[in-house]
């Protein structure tokens, strides 16, 4: 008869120790103490080593999840879950109506919800996109799971489908995403509208004044001219400068 104690299985005389007046607590822990230095260490390192391992396979899952987020972008994202879809309707049949309903939401929304990858961080919310990747990354892996779990057991065939029913709902509620884009996009055509009618304008006054100020230059150089002459020859000037005045 054994019992644990502290995550090992130790022989329940070492610890049924209650019945026994002269065990106390001392005893117990050198006789505890005992027991573990007759552990193998090689089951000791074999199960650190394993330890290591699924900690490594976990920062290693993240690390790769972290790159996709970074480089995918969510016209590929929703490509990528478009495709895992197709293939998982022609090998998970137990699925074919919650795939089939997943493929048509797609494609529905593919042309304007991919219009978020022509904005900037500064039109729209970093985080609404980056939480867009990440959901499409995790549908697209949810998808190749119910492709490649065959016949399963019920439990389980009963859990992915409710995961895709909500996998589906989240990709209906991207249409709200769809209307901020529309409405991001709307705003960056009549901002550039703006920039560009203003250039033009500038340009326009920027001429316009270049002309009136070439005009003037020329007047005064006139009057100058017609001041000198009148100065020379004592002509009255009066009449020749009131042309210039008008």
């Amino acid at each position: 008869m054994h019992c644990i104690v502290t995550g090992m299985t130790v022989p329940a005389m070492y610890v049924k120790y209650q019945d026994k007046i002269e065990w106390g607590e001392e005893k117990l822990k050198a006789q505890l103490k005992r027991y573990y230095d007759m552990v193998d260490e090689k089951v000791v390192k074999k199960i650190q080593n394993k330890l290591v391992t699924v900690r490594e396979e976990k920062e290693k899952k993240v690390l790769t999840t972290e790159k996709i987020l970074i480089d995918a972008t969510i016209g590929r994202a929703l490509e990528a879950l478009l495709g895992a879809v197709s293939q998982a309707r022609e090998r998970a049949h137990m699925y074919e109506s919650i795939l089939a309903q997943l493929e048509f939401t797609i494609q529905t929304i593919t042309p304007k919800i991919s219009e978020i990858d022509h904005l900037s961080e500064e039109d729209f919310p970093d985080d609404v996109i980056y939480r867009t990747r990440l959901q499409l990354i995790q549908g697209r892996e949810l998808v190749n799971k119910c492709s490649n779990a065959g016949c399963c057991n019920l439990w389980k065939s009963q859990m992915y489908y409710k995961k895709l029913q909500e996998l589906e709902d989240s990709l209906r509620r991207l249409i709200t995403i769809d209307l901020q884009v529309k409405v991001a996009l709307d705003v960056i055509r009549i901002s550039t509208e703006m920039k560009e009618l203003s250039i033009l304008l500038l340009s326009n006054t920027n001429g316009l004044l270049t002309n009136i100020a070439a005009i003037e230059n020329s007047n005064k150089s006139r009057r100058g001219i017609l001041q000198a002459l009148s100065n020379i020859f004592n002509i009255d000037q009066l009449p020749f400068l009131q042309v210039f005045d008008t």
